[in-house]
């Protein structure tokens, strides 16, 4: 029995062998992604391939390397990264797509407007809306409206303010939420030191805002793997009721500040 188990091994092996020296490849070059430069770049690295002799990458479908490294600097932000991994007449790809999530919140409202006034992002990018008074959910909140002016609603003051701080009580949650203006026709979030605490200057329509997530509330030098940039446009005016309405776009990828909008597909 053993010598049957041994030239099983053998056989085995001379398979595999044979399958590499014809051009086969064991793998696909799948990628992995460190945020570099305080958010504004990557290092993209993929797997190395049995049977590779070189790889390519492409940024958005432009190839933009062909060797035999196994990692690039990234600094142009990007929407979709792929690796091809060439060995003879055969290859193995990975894709990733790092285009940022967006969707509209129609009805938000300030805290003593007509509707619900907290939002809660996910870790995907979704948003979830929650009344102020849920404490069985404020653990939740991203962020909620506010004007500081209690049992009214002023259209014109009306600010998103982080979950950590309340004018008028105990804090909903421990997450805090940092505002900034967002510059024109960027690509990528402010850096962290042009964030304010605490709330966002006041909305106004058309008006560009960022929002940097830190949810687990450590800055950004104890570790950035949670922390999330989000920009913000606002749609309309905040009317008598307190409602907002805006459109966001959430960069999935912890610390990374790259916030590009989906690709439309073509027909």
């Amino acid at each position: 029995m053993k010598e049957i188990n041994r030239l099983f091994l053998i056989l085995v092996a001379g398979l595999i062998l044979g399958s590499c020296d014809e051009g086969g490849l064991a793998g696909s070059p799948q990628i992995h992604l460190k945020v570099e430069e305080g958010g504004a770049a990557l290092t993209v690295s993929w797997y190395n391939v049995v049977g590779a002799d070189r790889y390519q990458l492409w940024i958005d479908e432009v190839k933009v390397y062909d060797g035999t490294d196994t990692s690039y600097y990234l600094t142009i932000p990007a929407r979709k990264i792929k690796t091809v991994a060439i060995g003879g007449t055969e290859s193995t790809t990975d894709e990733v797509d790092i285009s940022a999530v967006t969707d509209t919140v129609e009805e938000l409202y300030e805290r003593d407007g007509e509707g619900v006034s907290a939002l809660g992002f996910t870790g995907d990018g979704e948003f979830v809306l929650y009344a102020l008074s849920d404490t069985a959910k404020d653990d939740n909140f991203s962020l909620y409206l506010d004007d500081f002016r209690p049992d009214t609603t002023n259209p014109d003051s009306i600010r998103m303010v982080s979950p950590d701080f309340n004018a008028f009580g105990e804090p909903f949650n421990e997450k805090k939420t940092l505002f900034a203006r967002w510059g024109p026709d960027s690509l990528v979030a402010p850096d962290t030191l042009s964030y304010q605490n605490n709330y966002s200057p006041v909305l106004k329509k058309d008006s560009v805002y960022a929002l940097w997530l830190d949810t687990d509330h450590n800055g950004w030098e104890e570790g950035h793997s949670y922390d999330y940039f989000v920009k913000v446009k606002v749609l309309a005016e905040p009317d008598s009721t307190g409602k907002i309405t805006f459109q966001y776009w959430f960069q999935k990828i912890g610390g990374l500040r790259w916030v590009l909008e989906p690709k439309e597909e073509e027909d």
